[in-house]
């Protein structure tokens, strides 16, 4: 028996600790929903019927008492709107006679009562009847439960959506007016949804090799040769420059050797050793890229020049390289 009252005892006292943290959470609950009712009623006051009900409805949810949801119905009857109200003074009414407050109930239902004609209403009836059937209207989502049904409606402005597997969406407006009340009954007919389109078969892939050569390909090689042949000329053209820019360095360096010597210092004959090497670096430069240009030229005039009779359409991929140790051409594709 030991065992068990021990659990027992702990059970206990997990309740009396969980119960001990709910309490004041609960009672401040209880405060803020205090504070947000005596704002309502100045608000009422005031004449500011709208944030008035928002105070009501917030203090309603922080912590529910019959007093507030009686203001807040007699604050929504105020406003306009007719649903709210009368559905809060409904259960308003309930919750008095439960909790015996006959002035209350009394009060409650008289306004029920008044409000009731006044209520708009709708019927959504749906054809084909379907199982599975969706309804959204005013920011909430219905089941198939309330086709057939009233749905009672505050004043404004509505957009109906009836959803179902297969069908088309149906949507309508919907405009409730304020003095409009009795009941409107909705006809949705809802419309097969098209078929979705087979999906795409894959297309055949397309084969790398060919026994014959077509006028595109054709085409694609000969552009391919242009494009080859700019590259040479323009690799052609840097090799220019570069052989310009080493001539320059190497009588730079020339002068400055000269200068050393007659001045017989030795930082100035290095710095023109210096010179020198670069010199020697851009000419070398200077011969590889024009090598590439001539290359590049030879090869474009042959993919221009020739018909088309490989395989595979020619590719080709040419690159100058340097490092610090000197500079190169980097020549690669398939022909």
């Amino acid at each position: 028996m030991r065992p068990r009252l021990a659990i027992l005892a702990r059970t206990l006292g997990g309740t009396a600790l969980a119960a001990a943290f709910a309490l004041p959470a609960r009672a401040q609950d209880a405060a803020v929903a205090e504070e947000l009712y005596r704002d309502g009623q100045k608000l009422i006051a005031a004449g500011k019927t709208h944030e008035a009900c928002l105070k009501f409805a917030d203090s309603e949810r922080a912590d529910p008492e019959l007093g507030t949801l009686v203001a807040l119905a007699a604050c929504h009857e105020r406003e306009g709107k007719v649903a709210s109200a009368w559905s809060e003074f409904t259960e308003a009414a309930d919750l008095a006679s439960r909790h015996h407050d006959p002035t209350r109930a009394r009060y409650a239902r008289q306004h029920a009562a008044a409000l009731d004609p006044h209520v708009h209403r709708i019927r959504i009836d749906v054809a084909p009847p379907a199982t599975e059937v969706s309804v959204q209207l005013a920011g909430q989502t219905y089941g198939p439960g309330t086709l057939g049904s009233a749905i009672p409606l505050d004043p404004g402005d509505y957009e109906i959506e009836v959803h179902a597997p297969g069908k088309k969406p149906f949507s309508r407006a919907l405009h409730v007016d304020p003095k409009l009340g009795g009941e409107e009954r909705i006809q949705v007919l809802l419309e097969d949804a098209p078929p979705e389109p087979p999906q795409e078969a894959r297309a055949a892939p397309v084969p790398l090799h060919t026994s014959e050569s077509g006028p595109e390909r054709s085409s694609g090689t000969r552009t391919a040769g242009f494009v080859v042949g700019g590259i040479g000329l323009a690799l052609g053209v840097g090799a220019v420059l570069f052989e310009a820019h080493a001539i320059s360095l190497s009588n730079k360096a020339d002068d400055d050797a000269r200068a050393a010597n007659a001045a017989g210092s030795d930082s100035a004959y290095r710095a023109a050793a210096s010179e020198h090497d670069d010199a020697v670096a851009s000419q070398r430069f200077a011969i590889l890229t024009g090598v590439g240009g001539v290359v590049a030229i030879g090869v474009g005039a042959v993919l221009v020049l020739r018909r088309s009779t490989h395989r595979t359409a020619g590719q080709l991929h040419l690159a100058p390289t340097a490092s610090r140790g000197g500079a190169g051409l980097s020549l690669g594709g398939c022909w």
